[in-house]
């Protein structure tokens, strides 16, 4: 959703110095709050060039708006007007800057996919735990998935790996990486590499990945790519 007619005459009256008090405080305090109206922002006002300007070059940038003949009192309203956009933006830029995902957690969003629950898992021959358990999972409603599974007398791979990526999904990687290392198939390895990406454990993703380049024919390929979107 982008800026709205109001939204963009808000922008308007900031730059010509028409928004009074407590409109401003509320500018500030939208830019704050909300990042889709803070980026569209930050592209409406030219963000970089307001960041990387001057004092001096903003100042003879609005130049022309001052002139030699403007009157005191009017030169102080374009100083403070033009000090009151780049406080603004600077507020943007922060906040953009916090709220943007690291290349680490780019990667790992690109490459992560929740593991499977083949249909021959579920059923009639299914304890009824295990069910809800796979229906919790599926729905990505890993709090409720993760007792069941762990509680569960099904001690296979396929299990462990559910309880892994219900571990990734209620951020815990940590324990997500335990239970995959704890594992020996190469699907395990391809998340516990993925798991290490997610904890910025980038060294030990890289001898994980490494491994699987050479022995893993269904991972050499991804294992490859990913090791390229990891190098510096």
């Amino acid at each position: 959703m982008g800026l709205t007619e109001k939204d963009y005459q808000l922008i308007d009256d900031l730059i010509t110095d028409r928004l009074n008090e407590s409109a401003y405080t509320s500018l500030k305090e939208r830019v704050a709050q909300d990042p889709e109206f803070a980026d569209e922002l930050r592209r409406k006002i030219d963000l970089t060039k307001a960041i990387e300007a001057s004092h001096h070059e903003l100042k003879a940038e609005f130049g022309s708006m001052l002139g030699n003949s403007m009157k005191r009192k009017n030169s102080k309203r374009v100083l403070l007007r033009i000090a009151a956009t780049v406080t603004l933006l600077l507020i943007a830029t922060l906040f953009l800057w916090q709220a943007s995902p690291s290349k680490n957690e780019r990667v790992f969003a690109a490459y992560f996919k929740q593991y499977p629950i083949p249909a021959n898992l579920r059923g009639e021959n299914v304890e009824t735990n295990l069910n809800e358990g796979f229906m919790a999972y599926e729905t990505q409603n890993f709090s409720k998935a993760l007792p069941i599974f762990n509680n569960s007398d099904d001690n296979s791979v396929s299990i462990k790996m559910y309880i892994g990526n219900c571990y990734l999904g209620i951020d815990r990687p940590e324990k997500a990486a335990e239970v995959f290392s704890s594992l020996d198939s190469e699907e395990a390895q391809w998340y516990l590499a993925l798991t290490y990406v997610k904890m910025n454990q980038i060294n030990e993703a890289r001898e994980v990945l490494e491994a699987l380049e050479i022995k893993s024919e269904i991972y050499r390929a991804k294992a490859k790519e990913l090791l390229v979107d990891l190098a510096p």
